[in-house]
């Protein structure tokens, strides 16, 4: 059996293509990419989150174009998008994530077209997101060098972690952050509840 050159290029295209969504000019994951809550399939309001994200990192955290940023939980590179659309090409952001399938997303899409944009698998266990990655350890480190970043950022990431786990990241973020640096994340905070609770009802 044979196929034409242009049917195959055809097929390809389409292969690759539908994983990305156009607006506003810019490559959008596809909606199954997309995590944080059903409102982030729609495309303005990712859109609107992302740039969102970048200004409270410029005003707050002094994101400008010699920052050197790590989004651990990077998914499919919302950060990234709103980092390009309001700042631009950075000195350095690096994305992480354990879900391998959002990392080579970003690879694709975003990283092949702006050289300072890298993103990296991490094969940690998680029962949600990578069932079959590897557990943490106390020897657990990031493949990056001392005092590399200068914000760390994790939009959703503790609130998917147990205290131990959370204690290590915490520690390499310490490693990681240089002298001035600074970091933000997002956590659920109640009182009058357990310091931990796994997967809790309701």
């Amino acid at each position: 059996m044979k196929i034409s050159l242009s049917l195959l290029t055809n097929q390809l295209s389409r292969l690759f293509s539908s994983d990305v969504v156009h607006v506003r000019n810019m490559k959008l994951p596809a909606k199954h990419l997309r995590l944080c809550g059903t409102e982030f399939e729609d495309d303005h309001y990712f859109i609107d989150t992302a740039v969102s994200e970048a200004e409270r990192l410029v005003e707050h955290f002094g994101l400008n174009p010699r920052s050197r940023i790590l989004d651990v939980g990077c998914g499919p590179g919302r950060l990234a998008i709103g980092i390009l659309n309001q700042v631009g090409q950075v000195q350095h952001y690096q994305g992480v994530d354990i879900v391998r399938k959002r990392i080579k997303w970003c690879q694709r899409h975003i990283a092949r077209q702006h050289p300072n944009f890298h993103f990296t698998h991490i094969d940690i266990h998680n029962p949600r997101y990578n069932p079959s990655g590897k557990p943490l350890d106390a020897g657990f480190q990031f493949p990056f060098s001392d005092r590399q970043f200068d914000i760390i950022y994790l939009f959703s990431v503790f609130s998917h972690m147990t205290s131990d786990e959370v204690h290590l990241y915490m520690g390499e973020f310490q490693r990681l952050l240089a002298p001035s640096g600074k970091m933000f994340l997002t956590a659920f905070v109640e009182e009058a509840v357990p310091d931990m609770t796994i997967n809790p009802k309701d």
